[in-house]
């Protein structure tokens, strides 16, 4: 972590990896339980255990669904391609 003149604090690769991590783990679990995928109302309780926003979590999957990791086939359902081959690092360097 490091915190900037102005009092921002802006988080290293390490963090940004646990929780990208986390977070497609918790899509991946859920998304076998609806037909339309995981809803997003399932991950508030991670960005509020992890103290992120909103707009992170909102800004994270626009991300990620934008470099095709993640697809949306309903409105705030999500589901993960391919789970089992991702690759942390190039989905990182994606982002």
């Amino acid at each position: 972590m490091e915190v900037l003149e102005n009092g921002i604090i802006v988080w290293g690769i390490e963090m940004r990896r646990r929780w990208l991590k986390c977070l497609l783990d918790i899509i991946h679990d859920y998304e076998g339980e609806f037909y339309q995928g995981c809803p997003r109302l399932f991950l508030y309780s991670f960005i509020k255990r992890e103290n992120l926003t909103s707009g992170w979590l909102h800004g994270t999957l626009s991300e990620l669904e934008g470099t095709n990791v993640i697809r949306c086939p309903c409105k705030d359902h999500y589901k993960v391609i391919a789970y089992e081959k991702l690759d942390m690092e190039k989905v990182l360097n994606r982002l």
